[in-house]
């Protein structure tokens, strides 16, 4: 049975003050998002921010390699073998979902505009318990992600970077001010001063008039009463 590893346990082990989790895609991708993490975890340490690596508790948890996980999983999947399938995805996922609950803020990494469920489900999950996340996607590849849910979440609970650099100059700013009852409120101001910077082309009278018709709608939908 594998330990199961609590905050402190997670920042005493790491002789760090902050915790963080790095999400982002993993199955799809060619590198199985091993070379983001490899390249950029390291760096928050700088910023005493210890950043939970997935794949390495995918080791601990099922002694495989990423791509032995992959063809493990794969192959149950395509023989029918159902249920050691979704025991083995489904203890690594309830173990991912509890690390973004212990978390400070989230780290998201969006290397493509392929849609991520894994990652969905983290943003969803790290958004309902008011945990911050700060992604790294520039704009053009957000524009092109396919789900609007998806990016609604991220907009919401996220302080978008166009890269890594950009990320950390933010937590150089704040690494007194981290810890997730703490960075909530200034994330938030934060975010709302990203979106008026961004906010700068006017929408035509025409979207103008669609955007006024939803609104009225949703008004409507919210005030009125139940039967």
């Amino acid at each position: 049975m594998v330990r199961r590893m609590t905050r402190r346990t997670l920042i005493k082990k790491a002789r760090a003050q902050y915790l963080s989790y790095g999400s982002g895609p993993i199955e799809g991708l060619k590198t199985g998002g091993i070379i983001w993490r490899m390249k950029y975890i390291p760096r928050f340490r700088k910023y005493q921010v210890h950043v939970v690596n997935p794949l390495d508790y995918q080791k601990e948890r099922t002694d495989l390699s990423p791509a032995e996980y992959r063809e493990l999983t794969g192959t149950l999947l395509r023989s029918g073998w159902y249920e050691e399938y979704t025991k083995i995805v489904g203890d690594l996922e309830d173990a991912n979902i509890e690390f973004v609950g212990m978390a400070d803020f989230l780290v998201v990494f969006l290397p493509n505009n392929r849609l991520s469920v894994g990652t969905a489900t983290e943003i969803r999950t790290a958004l309902e318990k008011k945990i911050p996340v700060l992604f790294v996607c520039p704009k053009q590849r957000l524009y092109g992600i396919p789900s609007s849910w998806y990016k609604r979440w991220l907009l919401l609970g996220g302080l978008r970077f166009d890269s890594f650099e950009e990320l950390f100059e933010f937590l150089a700013k704040h690494r007194s001010k981290l810890l997730r009852r703490v960075l909530w409120k200034r994330f938030k101001t934060a975010q709302r001063r990203q979106w008026r910077a961004e906010r700068r082309k006017q929408l035509s009278p025409e979207i103008e008039a669609l955007l006024e018709r939803a609104f009225t709608k949703i008004r409507n939908g919210k005030h009125r009463k139940s039967p």
